[in-house]
């Protein structure tokens, strides 16, 4: 992690980011870039890009491992649960440790937003993360709880079912930014002893 680069300026190629409620106000540039060039990609392929993001979490009864084999594994499958209903995807994905003994991660998910106007709800990503559980740590005991649907606040209305964003609409485009650029902070990532903390889709996805 050392030779990352950090942006401590509150903007990112002229946008918005996020102020943090704690003292760091730095933010990883590889990561805004990947989140700033799959915003642009999505809304290339589509008008209109329904965003969400989740926070997922191990169970405390469990001593995750370093690496990040269960939650590939689960992005894999979610995934692919997307892709056999035709809907074109894109992500960014960040692990962060704070107070726990195991890492936390935070994904976001891009999703056509011409087919799916909101997010109904997340009984498939709790299936699925449960399923990894029990393949990498023979857990089973359900995950519900483990994952949370972050919501996102504009105009004084929060969005618990996601944001569906019109590519016309640069406003609503800057402020999702903002909200996104949360995934690049610095705090809770300098924890990470061992194994990669973040992760995209492949631009040339189709």
């Amino acid at each position: 992690m050392k030779n990352l680069n950090k942006i401590v300026s509150p903007f990112y190629n002229g946008l918005p980011l996020l102020k943090m409620n704690d003292n760091s106000q730095e933010f990883y540039e590889i990561i805004l870039e990947k989140i700033y060039e799959r915003i642009n990609a999505m809304h290339k392929k589509t008008s209109q890009v329904l965003f969400i993001r989740f926070e997922i979490r191990f169970p405390q009864n469990l001593n995750a491992t370093s690496d990040n084999k269960c939650f590939k594994y689960y992005i894999n499958e979610y995934r692919r649960y997307f892709n056999n209903n035709n809907f074109f995807n894109h992500y960014v994905w960040v692990k962060e440790q704070n107070c726990s003994h195991n890492p936390h991660y935070h994904l976001l998910l891009m999703i056509d937003g011409n087919r799916m106007r909101y997010y109904k709800n997340n009984l498939k990503a709790t299936e699925i993360w449960s399923r990894a559980l029990k393949k990498y740590y023979d857990y089973n005991i359900d995950a519900k709880g483990l994952i949370q649907v972050c919501g996102y606040t504009h105009g004084g209305v929060t969005m618990n079912n996601g944001i569906n964003v019109h590519r016309d609409n640069m406003a609503l485009r800057n402020e999702l930014f903002k909200i996104c650029s949360y995934l690049a902070k610095t705090y809770t990532k300098e924890n990470i002893i061992t194994g990669r903390f973040f992760g995209a889709s492949v631009l040339g996805y189709k």
